[in-house]
């Protein structure tokens, strides 16, 4: 694994803990063909599988510079998003809310150590947080994204 994936993986695994997201159906970090299914049944998430949040750790634009002998800091990029539907757009984008607040607040505990993601990986910087309602009929589909920076000190 690389540590793209492993601080995916960690993430993944802090958010699954939290009892205000016991409500997500899957956690994830494949990559698919598309987000929710609509005409693309076998290549998103399906019906029962939301809702759901997926971690994406991006290997580029990440940042690395000399931290302490025989180290480098890394900063990567993180992208969380949370996939929802409902029978009416608003409702969707509440189902979608109702996640990213807890998620933010997890991510957020994320800046101390013993964060279960590692050693020496926190999350550093802002978060931002965005949302969008997406038609698809006669279901509506929202998705909710949480941007955040990981620093991991790697040995050389």
């Amino acid at each position: 694994m690389s540590m793209y994936s492993d601080l995916e993986e960690g993430i993944l695994a802090g958010l699954k803990m939290d009892s205000a997201l016991s409500g997500v159906a899957t956690f994830s970090n494949e990559l698919r063909e598309c987000l929710f299914t609509g005409e693309k049944l076998t290549q998103g998430f399906r019906p029962e599988e939301l809702p759901a949040i997926r971690a994406t750790a991006q290997e580029k634009p990440s940042t690395s510079a000399p931290f302490s002998v025989g180290e480098i800091a890394c900063t990567i990029p993180v992208t969380v998003i949370v996939i929802t539907r409902g029978g009416t757009k608003q409702e969707a984008h509440e189902r979608a809310l109702a996640l990213q607040e807890p998620l933010l607040a997890n991510l957020q505990s994320m800046r101390k150590s013993g964060n279960g993601l590692g050693l020496n990986t926190y999350l550093i910087g802002d978060t931002s947080a965005t949302s969008l309602v997406i038609e698809e009929k006669p279901i509506h589909f929202a998705l909710a994204t949480v941007e955040a920076q990981f620093l991991k000190v790697v040995q050389l």
